[in-house]
């Protein structure tokens, strides 16, 4: 997409009226912004080779639980600070000036939804970590008590991260991530129950805990959600939510016109800007489809984005069907597939693996899961 040796057919059109504009021949891309396609070439090959660095380190042992542990107090500290800069009513993330969206938890990652992404993933890695440590004590009670003994370990940290995680969670005001994170995590729960991590004594008694948790949370913190359900259904049709449905009627008309080789990697800002679609859109709006699917339609081709999303459902597959039956390997198998729904389900409405530090976490835990699925630890293969 970004050689200029592709047939001139291929080209973007941008080119051919640019060259016409300065009355000079321009050298025509595939992609309208070769620079930025090239630079998303790197990002991808950045993500694949920490999923395969993460596939190789799963053969060490307590490499798993170490990569669970920092996520999850990284995790902690960006909602901290988070609710800090809130608290505060900071304009600035670090020395950085920022008052793009005010009023809310962003936390270092300036959008809200994107900070409610790595949020869920990292709750996600949380309730992995504690499963993962845990799953040997057969009893409900036992179990119960042996996590509350790893409480008091961290004395104090895990609980209070969590809390922490949770409550910046509620006030991002983001709808979606909340409701995916809660399939997601429902959706590991069952599972873990199903392939008899714990009995259905434990899985009551831990979804009781959550709806009381979650309620309580919500009761604090769901005001931000609440004014903007509130908002969307006082507003009705002439919301700006409702321009999401639009802007997909718009970039399906534009992959129409190029399905096969698609405009370039990380080009749909431009290729947005000048389709000028005419769905009633300002084309200053949108810098991304909030569908990574229909995104990466546009920009790689049709073909080339079934490649990808195929790529993560393989990964999926894998896990489903590992042979692994230790308690162990299956919090992890169970992780994986909770990790991968919740992204798949997420990318529908907005692009969370379209931001680094999200696609940089999802490529580590994924790639630690599906090593746990197929590569044997060190231990088990000396």
């Amino acid at each position: 997409q970004t050689v200029t040796w592709t047939p001139e057919a291929w080209h973007a059109d941008v080119w051919a009226a640019a060259s016409q504009a300065l009355g000079e021949d321009l050298h025509g891309r595939i992609s309208m912004a070769p620079q930025v396609s090239r630079e998303g070439v790197v990002r991808l090959s950045i993500y694949l080779a920490v999923f395969l660095y993460a596939v190789a380190a799963s053969r060490e042992p307590g490499v798993t639980t170490l990569l669970l542990r920092a996520v999850f107090v990284i995790a902690g500290v960006y909602a901290s600070y988070g609710l800090y800069r809130l608290a505060l009513g900071e304009t600035t993330i670090l020395w950085f000036q920022d008052e793009t969206q005010p009023g809310v938890v962003t936390s270092s990652f300036i959008n809200r939804s994107n900070f409610a992404a790595f949020a869920v993933m990292s709750l996600l890695c949380g309730v992995g970590l504690l499963l993962r440590r845990h799953v040997d004590e057969t009893s409900w009670v036992r179990l119960l008590r042996s996590i509350m003994r790893e409480f008091g370990a961290w004395r104090g940290l895990a609980l209070a991260f969590s809390v922490i995680i949770v409550l910046a969670l509620m006030l991002t005001g983001s709808r979606a991530a909340p409701m995916f994170g809660a399939v997601a995590i429902l959706l590991f729960l069952m599972l873990a129950w199903r392939r008899g991590l714990f009995d259905a004594r434990f899985l009551t008694v831990t979804l009781g805990v959550l709806a009381i948790s979650g309620a309580l949370i919500y009761t604090v913190a769901g005001d931000t959600t609440d004014r903007r359900l509130g908002l969307l259904a006082d507003s009705g049709l002439e919301h700006r939510e409702f321009n999401r449905v639009r802007l997909y009627e718009a970039t399906v008309d534009i992959i129409e016109e190029q399905p096969w080789i698609g405009s370039g990697l990380g080009a749909f800002r431009y290729v947005f800007s000048a389709e000028r679609p005419p769905y009633g859109l300002s084309k200053s709006d949108y810098g991304k489809a909030h569908n990574s699917y229909l995104e990466n339609a546009v920009e790689l081709g049709v073909p080339v984005a079934l490649i990808l999303t195929l790529s993560l459902f393989l990964c999926l597959l894998v896990l489903i069907r590992s042979p692994r039956r230790s308690p162990g390997a299956q919090v992890m198998l169970t992780l994986g597939l909770s990790l991968g729904v919740f992204a798949a389900g997420y990318s529908l409405v907005d692009f969370p693996l379209q931001i680094p530090a999200n696609a940089i976490l999802f490529s580590a835990v994924l790639g630690i899961c599906c090593g746990t699925a197929v590569v044997p630890r060190r231990s088990d293969s000396t």
